[in-house]
Order: structure tokens, then C-alpha cells, then sequence
């Protein structure tokens, strides 16, 4: 991934972050017949100093999982807050129009999980790790039954993280005076993701929220 040096980030707690915050990634894999992407939802099942181990789920009729190259690198791409910043903000000329965000791509070899069991245990933790965000949780006991009939019909898997690297365009290379400006027209927006993207921009630049 390109990245400017400003914007680079190599803070291994910090990219983990992003994707347990931000976990419907998208998986990219190539084979004979080219490249395959899937949106699905990610989990970090391990993490450490130097490693990071992230599992998901496919559809089994879904044919990235046959028709992937297992000897080739796949790729998991991780998208956080973003917005368009209009120059109009900054007060001064001249500036363009750009784009603030942020990103993680993690790329890995992956094993694939065919165990009826283990797969049942990938689809749990999942179900799990996003209920506990809501206060009534879902109880999967009585669709176990069914849980159990729709398994044979998914493919899930474990990615080992070889190469872990993040971009956080946030503003950096702007003098203090105009990341305020900046959050403070994301703030006014009205827009969710604009008003991560003030929070992040304020976190990263040390500025006033």
C-alpha cells in the first residue's frame, strides 16, 4: 500500500484497533482465474507483540475459498472513519479539495476450516463478539438446530498476519490552526463517519475536541 511517511502508522495496538472496531473487511484472494473479493466480517482470534491471527466465514457456494491460490498471500482490507475535506474550510488559499481517512491492509496465508465443529465455533465467537455490542442479546440456544443444518453450508478460516501496515491520513502535514478548522466543520457536518474522522483527527493531532 502506498503510504506517505506522515501518514504511516506501525503501531501494532493501534492497527489491531482498527479492525476490532472496524471488522466488515474485505478479503482478497487470487487463483488461476484471477482475483476474488469478499466483504465479510472479521475477528482477531489471537494477538500478540508479533502476531495477529484473524478468522472469518464464507459461504461455501461462494468459490473464493476453492478457487484461491493456497501457496498465494491473501489480503484483508480494514476501512475506518473517512471523510471529504473541502478547502473551503481552511480560510487561506490555496488549497484543494482531499480526502481524510483511515486504513489497514493485513496480508497472510490462510488455512481453511472444513470441521463442522470448528466452524460452529467460528460462527459463535462471531455472533458473540458483535451481540455484547447491543444490550438484548441474541440467545443462539433455541436455533441450535438450525445453526448446526446451516454450517455444512460454510467455509471459514484462519489467517496468520505476516505483514501488518496502516495509513492515517488525518491531517498531520496542516498547521494546528487549521486541523481546528477542519474538526470543527466535520463536527458541524452532521455525518457519523465525518465526526470520527474530527475525533481521530483530534486524537492524532493532539487538538481540542
Amino acid at each position: 500500500m502506498y503510504i506517505p511517511d506522515e501518514y504511516r502508522c506501525s503501531d501494532r495496538q493501534k492497527l489491531g484497533q482498527v479492525i476490532r472496531d472496524n471488522g466488515f473487511g474485505t478479503l482478497v484472494t487470487g487463483g488461476g482465474s484471477g482475483l476474488f473479493a469478499t466483504q465479510i466480517p472479521f475477528l482477531v482470534l489471537s494477538e500478540g507483540p508479533d502476531t495477529l491471527i484473524l478468522e472469518s466465514h464464507l459461504a461455501k457456494a461462494n468459490l473464493q475459498w476453492s478457487a484461491s491460490d493456497a501457496d498465494k498471500p491473501a489480503m484483508a482490507i480494514f476501512n475506518g472513519p473517512h471523510a471529504y475535506i473541502s478547502p473551503t474550510w481552511y480560510g487561506v488559499r490555496p488549497f484543494v479539495p482531499t480526502w481524510n481517512y483511515v486504513t489497514v491492509q493485513a496480508t497472510g496465508k490462510i488455512e481453511w476450516i472444513h470441521d463442522v465443529g470448528e466452524i460452529i465455533g467460528v460462527l459463535m465467537r462471531t455472533v458473540h463478539y458483535f451481540e455484547d455490542r447491543y444490550q438484548t442479546a441474541w440467545d443462539p440456544g433455541p436455533s441450535a438446530e438450525y445453526i448446526d443444518r446451516i454450517a455444512s453450508g460454510v467455509v471459514a478460516f484462519r489467517m496468520e498476519v505476516t505483514a501488518l501496515e496502516g495509513a492515517f491520513k488525518l491531517g498531520q502535514d496542516k498547521a494546528p490552526e487549521l486541523q481546528d478548522r477542519v474538526i470543527s466543520n466535520l463536527k458541524a457536518s452532521g455525518s457519523t463517519a465525518a465526526e470520527g474522522v474530527a475525533q481521530l483527527m483530534a486524537s492524532e493531532n493532539n487538538r481540542p475536541f
